[in-house]
Formats: structure tokens, sequence, C-alpha cells
């Protein structure tokens, strides 16, 4: 399922598709990935129970084909209703039960690709508590983000955890600005203060390194997680 959700995600950054003579289309990839929703609308890495990180990362891939593939739509609003149903009653999530800022950071953007807002849609707010404010509550003393709140903010920031937040906070800009998607770099990029320009000349390095850090960070993420099931199983 990674690879489907990247592939449509990188087609999304390089704002172009495979040609239908291609080997592989982009409604191929697209039928693949909505082959893989659970009952409840959910996506998952394996087994039968939704995980929040790739139902997020699956609407986030969606997204670009929302208003004009009327199955796309319909898989991607139940996909969203099954994320507000794993948020937890803090606002933030757990994937394979283990609750850490990177799930709330790709919630965020899934929300922000569909341009429904991480810090008022009630759906996404559980007593009163957002998912946006959620990823801030993990916010270090250090100026970066922790993975864990068990790390303690005085322990120091972790560079993965950060990497996701920024780029979750980045598409609530993008969001607020009306700037299109994260990934959709065919759009010119908005300038925030201190740039003169228009941001183009800096979208191919931000495409590969978003690209490089979103492959990373699922990768990592479920070696982590693994790695803490196996050892919590054996006490």
């Amino acid at each position: 399922i990674n690879a489907l959700i990247f592939t449509l995600i990188a087609m999304d950054a390089a704002g172009t598709k495979p040609s239908d003579s291609s080997s592989v289309t982009y409604d191929e990839v697209i039928k693949a990935l909505l082959s893989l929703q659970l009952p409840d609308g959910g996506f998952t890495y394996e087994g039968e129970t939704a995980d929040p990180d790739i139902t997020a990362m699956a609407i986030t891939a969606l997204a670009p084909s929302y208003e004009s593939d009327a199955d796309v739509k319909a898989a991607a609003d139940r996909a969203v209703s099954a994320l507000s149903g794993l948020q937890l009653a803090d606002g933030g999530f757990a994937s394979y039960g283990n609750e850490c800022s990177e799930s709330a950071s790709q919630a965020i953007i899934a929300l922000c690709s569909l341009s429904i807002d991480p810090a008022n849609d009630s759906r996404f707010v559980k007593n009163g508590t957002s998912v946006l404010d959620a990823l801030l509550s993990y916010a270090g003393e250090d100026g970066g983000f922790l993975h864990s709140k068990e790390d303690g903010s005085a322990s120091g920031s972790n560079a993965l955890a950060g990497e996701q937040a920024f780029l979750a906070l980045d598409a609530v800009l993008l969001l607020q600005n009306g700037s299109g998607r994260l990934y959709g770099f065919s759009t010119p990029l908005p300038s925030y203060g201190g740039s003169s320009g228009n941001g183009q000349g800096a979208v191919p390095i931000i495409a590969i390194t978003a690209a490089a850090a979103l492959v990373l960070f699922i990768f990592l993420l479920i070696f982590l997680k693994r790695g803490k099931n196996k050892k919590d199983s054996r006490k």
C-alpha cells in the first residue's frame, strides 16, 4: 500500500500523470489503492484494523482527484470518517498502539489536503482539543518537537518528529493562505515574508526533500513501532 500512496503523491508533486499507453496508468493506481480500503473506511499497512498513519496518507494521496472522481470522493469521505473515529480523547492519534506526534502530523496533512481545517472542524476536536492542539502539545523546550510525550520536553526534540511537524504546520499555512496542497508543487509557493520571489525556484529541492522524508518517515516509524511492540510482548 505504501508504494501506491507514494506513487500518487509523487504524481501530485510532479503535476503530471502517465499517459494511457504507459504500463501503469494513474487510474490503475487509484483503483488499486481503493481496493485496499477496509470496511470501516480506513486503511492499514497490515492486518484488518485501520491505522491512522496509513489512513491519513491514503487521504493525502487521493486528494488530487477528490473533486473530479466520484469514487475517489466517496472513498476519501469514508476515510475521513474513519480517521475521526481513530482520534483519541486528547485530540491525538496512536499508531500500532503508540501515541506520537508524527501520527498527528500525518492527520493534519491529510485534512489540509482536502481543505478541512484541523483546528476547528468538529470531527477532529475531542473534548475541546483539536488535532492541531495535540500536535503543538509535543513542542519541545528547544523549539523542536518530541516523538512521544513520554520523552519529556527537557530531553530534547526528535529530528523526525520535527520534520513531520514542520510539514504539517506548512500544510496549515498553505490552507490558510489558499495556496493549495502540501505536495501540489505545480502550484507556485507563497512567500511568508523575507523573500521577494514567488518560491517557484525552490520547488524541485522541496519536492525531492519532502518525498524522501516521507518515505523515510513511514518505514522508520513502522520499524520502531514493531520493535517496541515486540519488547512489550516479551514483558
